[in-house]
């Protein structure tokens, strides 16, 4: 059951709605641009200017970023020496508690097997995707050509 409900009162863009009132029971409503601004469907009036939300809330956090920033800082010139010789060492203590996890190889591993280890099973996950695609473009190309050649056919009766 459909009901002709009207939009902004019967002085919107679009008259009849959906019961919705989601779109347009029927038609394409299409933008209505003005110097002032864009009136969508079912919009009556231009909506208020919320710029200010942006600002409200971003300087905060910009402040607090910042402030957060020099704490840091401060605390890695003090305990550290420099950010580079903390994220040295972060990253060595990282690695070395992976190693310890049996989550990376021994220090002494052969990268270049782990590499060829992970271009196979790439290479294993791909690979029936590949096969799909390019079975997928033989038949299409061979059905092509079944046209063609009755197509052909065809015009020589």
């Amino acid at each position: 059951m459909l009901y002709f409900t009207e939009s902004c009162g019967g002085v919107g863009k679009c008259r009849a709605a959906t019961p919705d009132r989601r779109s347009p029971l029927f038609g394409i409503c299409r933008p209505f641009g003005t110097p002032l601004g864009t009136l969508h469907w079912n919009q009556c009036v231009f909506p208020a200017d919320q710029s200010w939300i942006k600002g409200a809330i971003g300087a905060p956090l910009l402040f607090c970023f910042i402030i957060c920033v020099h704490v840091l800082f401060m605390w890695t010139r003090r305990m550290h020496g420099s950010i580079p010789i903390y994220t040295k060492r972060f990253l060595d203590m990282i690695i070395l508690k992976a190693r310890k996890a049996y989550l990376l190889p021994p220090a002494d591993a052969s990268n270049t097997q782990i590499l060829y280890v992970l271009i196979f099973i790439c290479l294993g996950l791909f690979f029936p995707g590949i096969i799909q695609v390019s079975n997928h473009l033989y038949m299409r190309s061979m059905s092509h050509s079944i046209s063609q050649t009755a197509k052909t056919t065809r015009q020589m009766r």
